[in-house]
């Protein structure tokens, strides 16, 4: 329990957080499309890639407290009254990627 009596609901250990932000992004390419109607369906076209390595872990701590990096509960209701639950997801912002990675290139596809 924190101060004035808020109750966590989570708790993550920020240096398993780390070791896994370095596993899994030691090379990440981000790609940006867009969604399109076509006459067969849904399409989508590629409009840029950005290439990053090497994360910045020792950022994480303060992207997390701004802001740049949040979480995501990406859990939902179904039709049924059941519940569908893909657990939590840290993100960031593709404007914000540099607070967070070594960005080795920008590529434009459109």
């Amino acid at each position: 329990m924190l101060e004035g009596g808020t109750e966590l609901a989570l708790v993550w250990e920020l240096d398993a957080i780390r070791r896994r932000l370095e596993k899994k992004h030691s090379e990440t390419f981000w790609i940006e499309a867009e969604e399109v109607t076509a006459p067969s369906g849904s399409d989508f076209i590629l409009r840029s890639v950005v290439h990053t390595s090497h994360p910045k872990a020792s950022s994480l701590s303060s992207c997390l407290s701004t802001g740049v990096v949040f979480v995501d509960h990406a859990a939902r209701e179904t039709e049924g009254g059941g519940h569908r639950n893909h657990g939590m997801l840290f993100r960031v912002q593709a404007r914000d990627l540099s607070s967070l990675f070594n960005v080795e290139g920008r590529y434009s596809l459109a």
